[in-house]
């Protein structure tokens, strides 16, 4: 089936919302990528996504939920269902793709970023930076690890809090959700902590 779905994956009546479907399989292996995740269909007119899938590594699964980050993987690979990085160059919000300038045009974004203090005061004068130096499946789809560290939507799992900033609620509004501005969790850029646990 498309979008990597397996056979027995069916729907059948009128989504007026969101269905994702989640599929447990081997990726790479222990460690490394521990989940990957997208749209499959995206509406005509808003194109906001309608179905997508979240895929989890079996050989890490146990590991997640023993060590209670299973919670956050869900919620990252949930925000790129709902088009967070997977859908921005369609909504023309995608700049410098495949550059070392990649960034996020988005307004609301930004502004959000710009509450954040630290570093964001100078790299989100314009535009939100994004991930360039990670390969494909985290470059020009994540917030750029070097700045943001610890916040969500980064490609790498910290070890410690990793907190849905308002640049993450804000680039949602971008898309054209909209969203509780008092849903974000508090961020401190100095305080990330970087494992190795990657997130596409």
């Amino acid at each position: 089936m498309a979008c990597g779905l397996s056979s027995a994956a069916t729907y059948t009546g009128t989504i007026t919302t969101v269905v994702v479907y989640v599929q447990v399989q081997p990726l790479d292996g222990p460690g490394g990528v521990q989940a990957s995740s997208g749209p499959c269909i995206i509406r005509q007119g808003s194109l906001l996504p309608s179905l997508g899938i979240i895929e989890l590594d079996a050989q890490d699964l146990d590991h997640l939920a023993t060590q209670g980050r299973l919670g956050i993987v869900l919620l990252h690979e949930m925000l790129h269902v709902l088009g967070f990085g997977t859908i921005w160059a369609e909504k023309g919000l995608l700049q410098g793709a495949g550059t070392a300038a990649s960034a996020f045009l988005g307004a609301t974004a930004r502004q959000g970023c710009l509450t954040l203090g630290g570093p964001a005061a100078t790299a989100c004068t314009s535009t939100v930076p994004l991930e360039t130096s990670m390969g494909v499946g985290s470059n020009d789809s994540h917030w750029r690890e070097s700045v943001f560290g610890a916040e969500i939507m980064t490609p790498i799992l910290e070890s410690g809090a990793n907190p849905v900033s308002l640049m993450t609620l804000g680039s949602l509004t971008d898309l054209g959700y909209t969203v509780a501005p008092q849903a974000y969790e508090a961020f401190s850029l100095a305080a990330a902590s970087v494992s190795a646990a990657q997130l596409v």
